[in-house]
């Protein structure tokens, strides 16, 4: 067998450890974690539903890093747009200030005149 071909029967279930399961029972259909190929009884793991064809399907650790590292890409996602906005108001704030140094400057110079 090539590597595609693989006999995943001889996987155990990530949740009850059990190797055996019955294709024509739904509930003991066999599921592959497309990131680890770890996987588990569809019962098992919780599905009831059976993803089918170009479906991807993740196992609970693969789905939890996941998870994981979407949480903390959206936490520095919002730590830069806090710098940048911080910026820009720092920005802000000093063209204010030199449009306020610049004001007093020119009417200065038309007093003393």
């Amino acid at each position: 067998k090539d590597q595609d071909e693989e006999d995943y029967t001889q996987l155990p279930c990530m949740q009850c450890g059990r190797m055996q399961y019955d294709e024509k029972e739904i509930e003991h259909k066999f599921l592959l974690c497309d990131v680890c190929v770890n996987g588990g009884h569809a019962r098992c793991m919780g599905v009831s539903v059976i993803p089918g064809g170009d479906t991807a399907w993740n196992c609970p650790v693969c789905d939890g890093q996941a998870r994981i590292k979407a949480a903390k890409e959206a936490a520095a996602e919002m730590e830069l747009k806090k710098v940048r906005d911080d910026l820009a108001e720092k920005a802000e704030k000093e063209r204010a200030e030199r449009e306020r140094v610049e004001r007093e400057r020119v009417e200065r110079e038309r007093v003393e005149r």
